[in-house]
């Protein structure tokens, strides 16, 4: 299987999970095209202070990893700097969200697996 960015519909999602500004999301897997419980796996673009609301994760796991810009991760109420090349897992339990702090766009990968 091969999904190509350039043939993947952009999709706007104004305030994700509460947050500000519009995130730019390329959906580049469906949940049916994974056999062992990939939910999504996104590249999403944030422009400077734009933001994902910081949400409780409660039946699946979510990673971010951030491959351009930098902003401010929150994580379980606490803010942390998050730049180019890290990479944040949110596990049952436990919150999240992203603000683009910076000057330029954050670029994210955003994968979440769960239970099928």
């Amino acid at each position: 299987m091969l999904n190509k960015r350039s043939e993947t519909p952009v999709i706007y999602k104004p305030q994700c999970h509460n947050g500000e500004g519009i995130m730019i999301c390329y959906s580049m897997l469906k949940p049916e095209e994974s056999s062992f419980g990939l939910k999504h796996f996104q590249i999403d673009t944030l422009f400077p202070g734009a933001s994902i609301g910081e949400h409780l994760h409660d039946c699946d796991e979510e990673i971010y990893c951030c491959i351009g810009g930098s902003g401010t991760l929150m994580f379980d109420g606490e803010a942390y700097p998050f730049e180019n090349g890290d990479l944040s897992l949110v596990t049952i339990g436990h919150s999240h969200g992203v603000i683009n702090t910076g000057k330029e766009e954050l670029r994210l990968i955003v994968c979440k697996v769960g239970e099928r």
